[in-house]
């Protein structure tokens, strides 16, 4: 209710940031994350309203955000955040990892494509793409094009999907990830299946 969230903006306004931070976490830790997403929202506003609250302290309310909205499913809210966590994250490389900042465009693109917000997919995926490559972190690369595949089957491109299904099925064979490649075929089986192809798709689930 309105009032309960202004009880709380004022309680967070009286506390340090690492007593705001511990109570989000033991919230997020006992997997309260509506309860939690409602603190982090409070959190955030009563936060950006003080004049010394440092720029990384907000980044990682944004980044819990981010994560909360996607875990209770509110996708659209979450690629709000996930904007913001890129943003922070490439303004401020030196704070990150090649690793980590990979991770949040993922994140972000899979948001997106959950959220059907095509032009952010595209955007966040190449983005993600290139920095696999420019980078040389080549782990990344089926993730990214598993998640084009997901999207063009949602938008029913069959043989679209069917193309990036079949670039991921190679890399994950080659470093071993069975839960990879059988995930993968069986998306590439009910590809095969929607095109009437049933004895391909059969291969696909038999192996």
């Amino acid at each position: 209710s309105p009032d309960t969230k202004q009880a709380l903006a004022n309680s967070i306004k009286k506390s340090s940031f690492n007593d705001v931070m511990f109570s989000i976490n033991q919230l997020l830790e006992e997997n309260q994350f509506g309860k939690g997403t409602v603190y982090l929202e409070t959190a955030y506003d009563a936060l950006k309203s003080r004049q010394n609250t440092e720029s990384d302290a907000l980044f990682q309310i944004e980044h819990q955000l981010a994560l909360s909205y996607a875990i209770i499913g509110e996708y659209k809210n979450s690629v709000v955040f996930w904007k913001k966590v890129v943003d922070y994250s490439l303004e401020n490389k030196e704070q990150f990892s090649s690793e980590d900042k990979i991770g949040f465009i993922l994140n972000a693109a899979i948001s997106s494509r959950e959220a059907h917000e095509t032009e952010n997919f595209l955007t966040f995926s190449k983005q993600g793409l290139d920095s696999v490559v420019k980078n040389n972190l080549l782990d990344y690369e089926p993730s990214f094009l598993f998640e084009y595949a997901v999207f063009y089957s949602t938008q029913n491109e069959k043989t679209k999907a069917l193309e990036y299904f079949e670039q991921v099925l190679p890399l994950a064979q080659e470093v071993g990830n069975r839960e990879g490649e059988a995930t993968t075929l069986n998306n590439i089986g009910l590809v095969w299946s929607s095109f009437g192809e049933k004895r391909k798709a059969l291969d696909c689930y038999e192996q």
